[in-house]
């Protein structure tokens, strides 16, 4: 779950495996303090309600962190460095923009929800001889499995039952 920040004043990243990321209040002063980066807006099913996120390799980080630094901002890193605090101290932009006003103006770029899933046609029987291969069953199996129509938990259980099979 992306680290929230609702504090004026208040810049938190989180780190994740190749982004980092700054999700409504902390991406609205990172965008106006910082860097401008392009915002994204999507409909949060589990919390039921948009939220805009920002995201930047994390190859940038120390970047970012110096320019705070250089700007008099006060960096602080948690939970092993997988969340980094910056401390601006700025509680009202210059440019008057509000953070509501700032979110309002961001297209929503649509919801986080499973896409629905089309039937697809059975594929063609494969035609093997099975006294000729050992792995006849298997790559039949195989071949007929529809990835489609499965889902990923599905899939893993698939591939674990060919690797005892082999």
């Amino acid at each position: 779950m992306l680290a929230l920040s609702n504090t004026p004043g208040e810049i938190v990243l989180e780190r994740q495996t190749l982004f980092c990321k700054a999700v409504e209040q902390s991406a609205w002063q990172f965008c106006s303090l910082l860097r401008a980066y392009k915002p994204v807006k999507q409909q949060m099913k589990k919390v039921g309600m948009p939220i805009v996120t920002i995201g930047f390799p994390v190859s940038l980080l120390e970047g970012v962190v110096e320019l705070a630094t250089e700007k008099g901002f006060q960096v602080s890193y948690e939970q092993d460095g997988q969340i980094v605090r910056i401390k601006t101290h700025v509680t009202a932009l210059p440019s008057g923009e509000t953070f509501d006003a700032w979110k309002a103006a961001i297209e929503l770029t649509g919801t986080v929800k499973k896409a629905p899933e089309l039937p697809l046609p059975p594929p063609p029987a494969p035609i093997v001889e099975m006294d000729a291969n050992p792995y006849a069953r298997i790559i039949a199996r195989l071949i007929s499995f529809s990835v489609a129509n499965a889902t990923p938990l599905e899939t893993m259980q698939f591939v674990v039952e060919l690797q005892n099979a082999i």
